[in-house]
Order: C-alpha cells, then sequence, then structure tokens
C-alpha cells in the first residue's frame, strides 16, 4: 500500500510540476519582450539563436504531438514557440541597420517555419521523420545558444538578455526532467534534450549574473579603491 501511495504522490506531483510549466511557459519569454520594447533595440539579442530555436521547438512539439503524450508534459513547447516568433519580429524592426535583413529574405524565413510547424503536425511527415527530428533538438538547440554564448563571452555583456526568461528556461527544462521520468518513463530522446536545455540555458544564465551583476560589482571595486579622500581647500577672504 505504502508502495501505491509513494508512485501515485509522484505522479500527482509530475502532473502538477507539468501544469504548472505549461501555464508558466505563456510568459516566460514576456521579461524578454519588454526587456527589447524598452530598450527600443534589440542589441545583444542573436536572431539566428532565435530562429535555430524556433526549430528545435516546433520538432519539441511534435514528437510527443504525434505520440498522443499528455498535454502536461509537452505544451510549453507551443507556448515559447509563439513568443519566439514574437521576439524574432522585434529583433528584426529594432535591430541596428548594420545587421538587420532583407525584408524579403525575412518573409521567406518565417513562411518556411511555418510550412515546417504545418507539415510536423499535420501528419504530412512520418513518425520516423519527426523521432529522428526530435534526436535532432540536441545539435539545433546547442547551435541556437552557442551563437548568443560566444556573442555574450567575447562582448562581455549580455545586452538586452533578460535575467528572469533563461532562469525559468533552466528550472523548467530540469523540472522536465523529472516529469519525463514520472509519466512517461526513460525516454531517452526527450530526456536528452531536456538535459541539454538545462545545461545551455544555465550557461546563458551564468553570463547573465557573471556579467551584469558579479561582473559589474568587480568593475566597481577598483575605481572606488582608487578615490581620493576630498580634502576642504582653504578658502581666503579679503
Amino acid at each position: 500500500i505504502r508502495t501505491t501511495m509513494a508512485v501515485d504522490v509522484g505522479l500527482l506531483l509530475s502532473k502538477v510540476l507539468g501544469y504548472a510549466i505549461v501555464c508558466g511557459s505563456g510568459a516566460v519569454k514576456l521579461p524578454q519582450i519588454i526587456n527589447i520594447v524598452k530598450a527600443g533595440n534589440s542589441r545583444g539579442v542573436s536572431i539566428t539563436s532565435y530562429l535555430l530555436e524556433m526549430i528545435g521547438y516546433i520538432f519539441a512539439f511534435s514528437y510527443p504531438f504525434n505520440l498522443g503524450y499528455p498535454v502536461s508534459t509537452y505544451g510549453e513547447n507551443a507556448f515559447i514557440l509563439a513568443q519566439d516568433v514574437v521576439v524574432v519580429i522585434l529583433i528584426f524592426f529594432l535591430a541596428d541597420k548594420k545587421e538587420r535583413w532583407h525584408p524579403a529574405l525575412f518573409v521567406a524565413v518565417m513562411v518556411v517555419l511555418l510550412a515546417l510547424m504545418a507539415a510536423f503536425v499535420s501528419g504530412f511527415v512520418g513518425m520516423a521523420t519527426i523521432t529522428a527530428a526530435q534526436a535532432a533538438c540536441v545539435p539545433i538547440f546547442t547551435l541556437s545558444k552557442f551563437p548568443q554564448i560566444v556573442a555574450n563571452f567575447r562582448s562581455g555583456s549580455t545586452g538586452q538578455l533578460a535575467l528572469v526568461t533563461y532562469l525559468l528556461n533552466f528550472v523548467g527544462s530540469v523540472m522536465r526532467v523529472f516529469t519525463t521520468l514520472k509519466e512517461l518513463g526513460p525516454d531517452v530522446v526527450l530526456l536528452t534534450g531536456y538535459g541539454s536545455a538545462a545545461l545551455l540555458n544555465g550557461t546563458i544564465l551564468a553570463q547573465i549574473i557573471i556579467y551584469n551583476y558579479l561582473g559589474a560589482t568587480k568593475r566597481a571595486t577598483p575605481a572606488a579603491a582608487t578615490k581620493k579622500p576630498r580634502t576642504k581647500k582653504n578658502v581666503k577672504t579679503n
């Protein structure tokens, strides 16, 4: 009886966490969107990274969707994908002129991604291809985050990247490992994807903390140490 109760509690917790992730994902990119809008520019945010991430989320949504898995185990992928579209559009319109894509190229890329999504969720693409695409999520998400990680490292700054967004992404990925194990069992394809996502989001999260918080403290310390105490000058009066 104790074993059965323990398993039931574990599954219940997994369900609660799963739906919490799905509901919370509706606002996970909102801090990033707000940062870009407030700044009036998309400096430090890589459009290439976000486009690759969109491909990854299309595959990540399609695999469990076509297998008929519970929405609580993958629903956040659709919400994050929709928010990525908003971020990409903002990056396109608010990017510096030198970095802005040609409008025709941007539209073409977005149409291709829309067609890819339609093909994968409509049953037009076979399950073998969808499984291979899900397995490709690991290198895709790695490639999507790598340009951002390198850009952060080279500039020593994370620009308009939002701490809350990457914190939620990191925590959500770690929680997904738990919910996948509890509800779906050892699905190696999904677990590898969530594990790599946790590692990559954790790396960018660490960069944001180091460059925006610890880095600022370190830069301020030497300056503060070199300040000379102010001395009052004698003022001569007639």
